[in-house]
Protein backbone atom coordinates (compact mmCIF):
# COMPACT_ATOMS: atom_id res chain seq x y z
CA UNK A 1 0.00 0.00 0.00
CA UNK A 2 2.90 2.64 0.83
CA UNK A 3 4.80 1.66 -2.31
CA UNK A 4 1.40 2.40 -4.24
CA UNK A 5 1.15 5.16 -2.05
CA UNK A 6 4.60 6.83 -2.90
CA UNK A 7 4.88 5.54 -6.47
CA UNK A 8 1.54 6.81 -7.78
CA UNK A 9 0.29 9.07 -5.17
CA UNK A 10 3.02 10.91 -4.55
CA UNK A 11 5.32 11.48 -7.05
CA UNK A 12 8.23 13.74 -5.36
CA UNK A 13 10.35 10.23 -4.70
CA UNK A 14 12.50 9.31 -7.54
CA UNK A 15 12.27 5.55 -6.47
CA UNK A 16 10.34 4.50 -3.47
CA UNK A 17 11.02 0.93 -3.66
CA UNK A 18 14.92 2.05 -2.97
CA UNK A 19 14.01 4.14 -0.22
CA UNK A 20 11.44 1.15 1.11
CA UNK A 21 14.20 -1.02 1.10
CA UNK A 22 16.91 1.37 2.91
CA UNK A 23 14.63 2.27 5.52
CA UNK A 24 13.34 -1.26 6.25
CA UNK A 25 16.99 -1.86 7.97
CA UNK A 26 17.21 1.13 9.97
CA UNK A 27 13.55 0.16 11.45
CA UNK A 28 14.76 -3.13 12.80
CA UNK A 29 18.00 -1.50 14.07
CA UNK A 30 16.02 0.72 15.72
CA UNK A 31 13.48 -1.22 17.11
CA UNK A 32 15.99 -3.85 18.49
CA UNK A 33 17.87 -1.06 20.04
CA UNK A 34 14.98 0.20 22.18
CA UNK A 35 13.06 -3.27 23.16
CA UNK A 36 16.61 -4.13 24.17
CA UNK A 37 17.20 -0.58 26.23
CA UNK A 38 13.51 -1.63 27.57
CA UNK A 39 14.03 -4.81 28.71
CA UNK A 40 17.62 -3.88 30.51
CA UNK A 41 15.47 -0.93 32.40
CA UNK A 42 12.77 -3.63 33.31
CA UNK A 43 15.43 -6.35 34.69
CA UNK A 44 17.06 -3.39 36.67
CA UNK A 45 13.99 -2.48 37.95
CA UNK A 46 12.88 -5.88 39.00
CA UNK A 47 16.65 -6.58 40.27
CA UNK A 48 16.13 -3.64 42.75
CA UNK A 49 12.93 -3.88 43.83
CA UNK A 50 13.59 -8.01 44.69
CA UNK A 51 17.49 -7.08 46.24
CA UNK A 52 15.20 -3.73 48.54
CA UNK A 53 12.56 -6.23 49.28
CA UNK A 54 15.17 -8.95 50.60
CA UNK A 55 17.60 -6.22 52.80
CA UNK A 56 14.81 -4.67 54.65
CA UNK A 57 12.04 -8.09 54.95
CA UNK A 58 8.37 -7.16 54.71
CA UNK A 59 8.57 -3.78 55.80
CA UNK A 60 6.44 -0.71 54.50
CA UNK A 61 9.85 0.79 53.47
CA UNK A 62 10.47 -1.28 49.83
CA UNK A 63 7.11 -0.43 48.39
CA UNK A 64 7.76 3.17 49.91
CA UNK A 65 10.68 3.39 48.22
CA UNK A 66 9.77 1.26 44.73
CA UNK A 67 7.41 4.15 44.77
CA UNK A 68 9.91 7.01 45.00
CA UNK A 69 11.64 5.30 42.32
CA UNK A 70 8.89 5.23 39.31
CA UNK A 71 7.53 8.44 40.88
CA UNK A 72 10.35 10.51 40.06
CA UNK A 73 11.23 8.32 36.46
CA UNK A 74 8.00 9.45 35.61
CA UNK A 75 8.01 13.12 36.76
CA UNK A 76 11.28 12.94 34.96
CA UNK A 77 9.55 11.57 31.96
CA UNK A 78 6.43 14.24 31.81
CA UNK A 79 9.01 16.99 32.30
CA UNK A 80 12.09 16.41 30.30
CA UNK A 81 11.82 18.24 26.95
CA UNK A 82 11.13 16.57 23.87
CA UNK A 83 14.21 15.30 22.62
CA UNK A 84 13.45 13.42 19.28
CA UNK A 85 11.49 16.78 18.56
CA UNK A 86 14.40 18.60 18.97
CA UNK A 87 17.08 16.46 17.26
CA UNK A 88 14.89 16.50 14.44
CA UNK A 89 14.11 20.13 14.22
CA UNK A 90 18.18 20.34 14.47
CA UNK A 91 19.50 17.81 11.57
Amino acid sequence: MMYYKLSHVDRELDSPEQRICEDIPKLCTGMSNLSQEWVVSLVDTVFYSYRLKSYMGTHGYSLAILAYVFGVGGTTAALAPPFGRLFKKQA
